[in-house]
């Protein structure tokens, strides 16, 4: 099985767009329920400077491909590459054109919520759960403030005004009182209170502040240890980022005390004047979402795509940043987070509109629509044992080389062979006849090359490929006039050879040139195809048989013999819904070769996850064979469906 997709687990828009008002910005809204994703940049709509952006949340399950990889279901790093698939979503509105667009990691946990509204933008993360422009998630917290007083205050205290404004547009102010008695045990107004010291002005704004908050519903406690020159303001109401958090404001009174905000872990997207919650990993502030930096030239966290004609899907290599979130933050990787869509910084910022890039969300109608990480890789094997050709000076070293493989089956599962020193087999070759059922007493010498170290050695050294298969690569030189060859898998060597494990048959042929050029015409067919296949089938392997198509039984033939396989050694399927011609897995022809078939003795296969299909479909397969230099693809159609 070489391809595997991971639908994505949750995903948002995230905007900090005007609303129809033009005044009031939608950072509060949520949209993870939505069926689109949607990216812009709007430049000069509310006043001729005005800028406003859109950005794509998108997370994976890459604990699923943890798991995977721990299964053996998905080769180690090195062998797997992974790509990140988001799929255009056609509208009626402008399309930017010649836009490149960021992938970038996101350094902090974020959650989806439930808002739909892609147009008023009316769902907002305070009445449901989930991250918005603003804030990464749901959670409630208080906010704090300080207010420092200054050593060169004087007595005149009266008018000190303290206006504490929620990001929410609501104001609470406090004005200081200098009739306001500090206490019974001093008897004495602020007014005659010593202000020479900030530590004196500061008690005088606690009790003036204690009470004025007192005689209010205003959601806020002070406090003050008696000694410093600073008073602490705390909610004594937890409430959502943008929202109830405090902003600290002195009116009238500069001269005699400053205020600041502690935002203490207040989380929220944007950077606003009273806090900043996000942070990328240095501690820089972020706005609209925070992103992993590059760590070192092995760690990639950031990834352009251009779409010249702006309709394109994103389909881009991210194998760097999967295999660091796979390693996470304590193995010199990173922890999953997932990913933003944006534009550039560049056109984020630009004076010219980029409206509007949408994408499916994992939410949408369209199964094979949804965002997803699909791994993709080479799974064929070639095994060699019905391809096997004698060494010829026709052919450069690496045709004449033959692979052999071993499966070690035990009641039905592959297994390891137990005992092998570093899981190394032997393989021997034995001549004999078409009448021999056994080896002949002799091995025969091999040619240098594979996994024989020296000409005329007669073991070649195997190894184990994946759990309970084995194979080794061999060159053998003859003639023609051995038809017949014994392949004994063996551990030890000529001098040790102790225990033996499977013999094998070989019918070698001999390379030759022709004068004319050929131009194989074939046919195939999937012997074990089923019309319907169920969901719950996820290693569905599907076996194609191909022969020459001018091969013409007589009567005699086509009674006793089976027509031979004509080993193809580059063969490609693509898989399409039948209704539509929609591809869901299109031909792999290039550098990983998702889809090419592997061979044995019997003819070609492919082993496909049918989990992955939606259900109440059929599906083609199509095959696309590699002959004389060229592709050329089949004509042969195979049609199966797929239910729960």
């Amino acid at each position: 099985m070489a391809i595997k997709r991971y639908i994505a687990d949750a995903d948002n828009t995230i905007t900090n767009a005007f609303e129809s008002d033009l005044s009031t910005r939608a950072t509060g809204s949520n949209m993870g329920r939505a069926d689109i994703l949607e990216v812009f940049h709007i430049y000069g709509q509310e006043s001729s400077t005005s800028a406003e952006l859109s950005r794509a949340l998108i997370n994976f399950p890459v604990t699923s491909i943890a798991t995977d990889r721990t299964n053996g279901d998905i080769p180690a790093s090195g062998s797997v590459n992974f790509y990140l698939r988001v799929y255009n979503a056609p509208h009626g509105s402008t399309i930017p054109r010649n836009a490149t667009y960021s992938v970038l990691a996101v350094s902090q946990s974020w959650e989806e919520g439930n808002g739909m509204d892609m147009e008023s933008y009316t769902n907002l993360t305070y009445d449901n759960t989930g991250s918005n422009w603003l804030e990464a998630t749901s959670v409630d917290v208080a906010a704090s403030a300080s207010i420092t007083a200054l050593a060169t205050a004087n007595t005149d205290m009266n008018g000190l005004t303290l206006i504490m404004t929620g990001t929410d547009g609501t104001s609470y102010t406090t004005t200081c009182d200098t009739a306001i008695n500090i206490g019974a045990a001093t008897a004495t107004d602020i007014g005659l209170a010593d202000m020479s010291s900030a530590a004196n002005l500061a008690e005088a704004l606690y009790y003036s502040l204690t009470s004025a908050l007192g005689a209010s519903s205003v959601p806020i406690s002070a406090s003050w240890d008696g000694t410093a020159a600073s008073i602490d303001l705390y909610q004594t109401e937890a409430g959502r980022v943008g929202n109830t958090h405090i902003n600290g404001t002195l009116v009238d009174g500069t001269t005699y005390a400053t205020a600041s905000m502690n935002t203490g872990s207040v989380q929220g997207f944007f950077s606003g004047s009273q806090f900043t919650a996000w942070r990328d990993p240095d501690g820089v502030a972020s706005d609209g979402a925070s992103f992993n930096d590059i760590k070192n030239n092995t760690t990639r966290t950031s990834f352009d795509v251009s779409m010249p004609d702006g309709v394109e899907d994103i389909e881009l290599d991210i194998t760097p940043l999967v295999e660091d979130w796979l390693k996470g933050e304590s193995n010199s990787g990173i922890d999953n987070h997932g990913i933003c869509v944006k534009l550039t910084s560049s056109l984020e910022s630009s004076s010219v509109s980029q409206y509007t890039k949408k994408f499916f969300s994992r939410s949408s109608q369209y199964f094979f629509k949804r965002p997803a990480i699909e791994a993709r890789w080479d799974s064929s094997t070639n095994d060699d044992r019905g391809n096997f050709f004698y060494s010829s000076s026709l052919a450069p070293g690496a045709e004449n080389l033959n692979t052999l493989y071993l499966y070690n089956y035990v009641r039905g599962q592959l297994q390891e062979i137990p005992d092998l020193t570093d899981k190394v087999v032997y393989v021997s070759l034995y001549s004999g006849s078409d009448d021999n059922t056994t080896p002949d007493a002799f091995k025969l010498q091999l040619s240098t090359g594979g996994d024989t170290a020296a000409a005329n050695d007669l073991n070649a050294t195997g190894g184990i490929v994946s759990t309970g298969i084995y194979s080794a690569t061999i060159a053998l030189t003859g003639t023609a006039a051995l038809t017949r060859v014994f392949d004994v898998w063996h551990s030890g060597t000529w001098d040790n050879e102790t225990v033996l494990f499977h013999t094998g048959t070989i019918s070698p042929s001999s390379l030759v040139a022709s004068n004319y050029n050929p131009n194989p015409d074939v046919v195939g067919n999937i012997t074990n195809l089923k019309s319907v296949y169920n969901t719950n089938e996820k290693d569905t392997r599907f076996r194609l048989f191909t022969r020459l198509k001018n091969w013409s039984p007589n009567v005699y033939t086509k009674t006793i013999a089976t027509p031979e396989n004509y080993t193809i050694e580059s063969v490609f399927y693509k898989l399409f819904r039948t209704v539509d011609d929609y591809v869901v897995v299109a031909y792999g022809t290039g550098s990983d070769n998702q889809t090419k078939l592997s061979y044995d003795i019997t003819g070609s296969y492919f082993d496909y996850d049918v989990s992955m299909l939606e259900p109440g479909y059929s599906y083609t397969i199509k095959f696309l064979y590699y002959l004389n230099g060229k592709y050329i693809e089949s004509k042969e159609k195979y049609k199966f469906r797929v239910e729960e």
